[in-house]
C-alpha cells in the first residue's frame, strides 16, 4: 500500500496520538525533572558530607542503599520519556511528509434536483421521479 512509518515501541500511532503523546513527554518530562534535581543534591550533599566529616557507612548506607535505586528508576523514566518525545515527534511529521494520492472527486448531489429525493450512492437517475442525476 504506501509507506511503513515510524512507530513508538512497535505500536503505529495516527499523528493525534503522536501529537498528545509529544504533548505528554513534555510535561513528563517538567514532572520528572522536579523530583530528579533535588534528589541528584541531597545525594550530592549527602556525599559532601560524608568527605567532611569522614563518615563514609552512613553515607553508603543511606545514599547507596536509599538514595540509588530511585535516582536510578527515575532516569529511567526519563530517558523513555525523552525517547517518546523524539519519536513522537518523528511520527508526527511523517504523517505531514505524506502526500494524498487520493483524486478529489467533484461534488457529488446528494439530493435530486426535481423532487429532492435523498439519493443513495452512486445512483445515476433518481428513483422516485427517473430524473437524470449528474
Amino acid at each position: 500500500m504506501g509507506r511503513k512509518g515510524p512507530t513508538w515501541f512497535g505500536i503505529d500511532l495516527s499523528k493525534k496520538q503522536a501529537t498528545n503523546l509529544f504533548i505528554l513527554s513534555l510535561a513528563g518530562i517538567f514532572l520528572v525533572s522536579m523530583i530528579l534535581l533535588p534528589l541528584i543534591f541531597s545525594f550530592i550533599m549527602s556525599l559532601r558530607s560524608a568527605i567532611l566529616y569522614e563518615n563514609f557507612e552512613m553515607w553508603i548506607e543511606y545514599s547507596l542503599l536509599y538514595m540509588l535505586p530511585y535516582l536510578c528508576i527515575l532516569i529511567i523514566i526519563l530517558i523513555i520519556i525523552i525517547y517518546s518525545l523524539v519519536r513522537s515527534r518523528k511520527i508526527a511529521m511523517f504523517y505531514s511528509e505524506v502526500i494524498d494520492t487520493k483524486k478529489s472527486e467533484s461534488r457529488v448531489l446528494s439530493f435530486c434536483p426535481n423532487c429532492g429525493n435523498k439519493r443513495m450512492g452512486e445512483e445515476k437517475f433518481c428513483r422516485i421521479c427517473g430524473e437524470e442525476l449528474n
